[in-house]
């Protein structure tokens, strides 16, 4: 049986999620080698990266301009390492700034002689439409992880399957002992997720952790917060989080805090889906540089930050985006919600909905298709 070489470029953790799912379904299919960037969960697959995801893991505009030197030099590495690995397909996942720029040096030598696939598409229903006509050109082929997003490829005829969200394919257990955690069984859990990069942490963590000690000043019963984080983000989260703060890297515990969680405290992207697939009853805050913020304000069309809302149409998530994203009005709605039992509910309700059209109980895993879409390019 032959072994076919495949290249996959993961920018951020929720990347890495994806690429991790998508390689065991492939290898379930054939035989397979794999090669390019990725963190810990692809890299446990028998990955090697060939340098730290976190180095193209970022977002905004003024937060990408001090490393623009680095991101040009690691843009260079990457297109040389495709070239001389000569993949039958690059796979490229989300993060489309560097990808996008990766695959256009990859064309320029190769054409059309490999196949390359983008998972997770860029936001063209929420800003810069003409992106999906440049999606069109550089790829052969997209994997949507949204329901409501193919009809924007079509338009332009950029070939599209829409596969279904890749975390639903996790499998919640809530037979988790608190006291392993530190945490006393009478007490209520915060599960606090202020972001997978530095420029997250440091806008986030200071409002977060002002709205956990407030609830914590103001509960009447024990509240613990438990935050999973990444290795490099463990320090800068340490100085803002204190007391019955249990903060962690390892990635077993990121379940496990899942599993204790009452409530949840998060930023806006994949979290929110996890939300939903652990039925916590959340709120959702985001917030970016000043200048960042100017430039969506100009550009975005969309009501809503979280998957849940814009899929439903409506607010079923709270949510606290920029100037709206203080310590107040976020401490004011989540403790309200902490005592609402049938708003919790309703939020629960949703999320069912949702989870649905997300691909939760399908006949095929979102990474199982994902898999045969990339192994029919191969034939």
């Amino acid at each position: 049986m032959k072994t076919h070489r495949v290249y996959i470029i993961a920018g951020e953790a929720s990347g890495d999620n994806i690429g991790a799912k998508l390689m065991a379904a492939m290898k379930e299919r054939g035989k397979f080698e794999f090669k390019g960037i990725g963190g810990s969960k692809m890299q446990a697959l028998g990955f090697a990266s060939l340098f730290p995801m976190r180095e193209i893991s970022m977002m905004g505009f003024v937060e990408v301009i001090p490393k623009i030197p680095l991101v040009k030099k690691r843009i260079a590495e990457t297109v040389k390492d495709i070239i001389a690995y000569r993949p039958e397909v690059l796979i490229t996942i989300d993060s489309f700034g560097f990808n996008k720029r990766v695959v256009k040096g990859v064309r320029k030598v190769f054409g059309r002689r490999i196949r390359i696939v983008h998972y997770v598409a860029p936001t063209v229903w929420a800003y810069k439409p003409k992106r999906a006509q440049l999606v069109a050109k550089l790829f052969d082929h997209q994997l949507l992880i949204l329901p409501f997003e193919k009809p924007f490829f079509d338009k332009v005829g950029a070939r599209s399957t829409y596969v279904g969200h890749p975390v639903v394919e996790d499998k919640p257990n809530k037979k988790i002992n608190r006291k392993a955690l530190g945490i006393p069984a009478h007490a209520k859990v915060l599960l606090i997720m202020p972001g997978s990069r530095i420029g997250e942490i440091k806008r986030h963590a200071p409002i977060f952790a002002e709205v956990f000690d407030k609830l914590r000043a103001e509960s009447g019963e024990p509240l613990y917060a438990v935050i999973p984080t990444l290795p490099h983000l463990t320090k800068e989260l340490k100085m803002h989080f204190k007391e019955n703060a249990i903060i962690s890297a390892d990635s077993q515990h990121k379940s496990e805090f899942f599993a204790v969680s009452d409530f949840a405290l998060i930023k806006s992207g994949t979290s929110s889906v996890e939300m939903m697939l652990w039925k916590i009853p959340c709120v959702v805050a985001y917030k970016v540089n000043l200048l960042t913020s100017y430039y969506l304000r100009l550009v975005l069309k969309i009501k809503y930050a979280s998957i849940a809302n814009l899929i439903l149409d409506k607010e079923l998530i709270p949510e606290f985006i920029q100037k709206n994203c203080t310590a107040s009005k976020i401490y004011n709605k989540l403790s309200e919600l902490m005592l609402d039992k049938k708003e919790q509910q309703l939020q629960r309700t949703g999320y069912a909905r949702v989870l649905k059209l997300l691909g939760l109980g399908g006949k095929k895993r979102p990474s199982v298709k994902a898999a045969e879409v990339v192994s029919k390019l191969l034939v």
